[in-house]
């Protein structure tokens, strides 16, 4: 029995550790609301607490069909981005200009206001929820 357990450990240990939510904190989570199904943006500072370097790899919401990771360029054009690194005690903003989130396809209605959860996915499997609150189309 306790050979068992000891495998049974042994397997499941690295599982466990990626079961550990990632050492982040996000601040400043906004969203920028606009009328019908047009793409919103969104933005957050994402601060890595943690000695490892993180890679973020996605994003999700169930208030939205599709939220993709973007960077706008110095030429005005927008392009996907699949993967951030955020160093060691390192942080990486998104904003208006810069990195930024577009989220599209909207599952239902949203009001100024309201909190809208938004879940950060990581290379190592990780994940971390935060609530992003929907502002009006001149937020600054």
């Amino acid at each position: 029995m306790r050979r068992a357990f000891v495998i049974a450990w042994l397997v499941l240990a690295p599982g466990l550790a990626l079961a550990q939510p990632p050492p982040v904190t996000v601040t400043a989570a906004r969203i920028r609301w606009l009328p019908g199904d047009l793409p919103l943006g969104g933005y957050f500072k994402l601060e890595n607490r943690g000695s490892q370097t993180l890679r973020l790899v996605g994003v999700a919401s169930p208030a939205f069909a599709r939220v993709e990771m973007h960077r706008s360029l110095p030429s005005g054009d927008m392009v996907p981005v699949s993967e951030i690194p955020v160093p060691p005690h390192g942080a990486i903003a998104f904003s208006p200009g810069g990195y930024h989130l577009m989220m599209m396809h909207r599952a239902r209605t949203l009001q100024v206001g309201e909190h809208v959860t938004v879940e950060f996915r990581f290379a190592d499997g990780g994940t971390v929820t935060f609530p992003f609150l929907v502002q009006p189309p001149d937020m600054q």
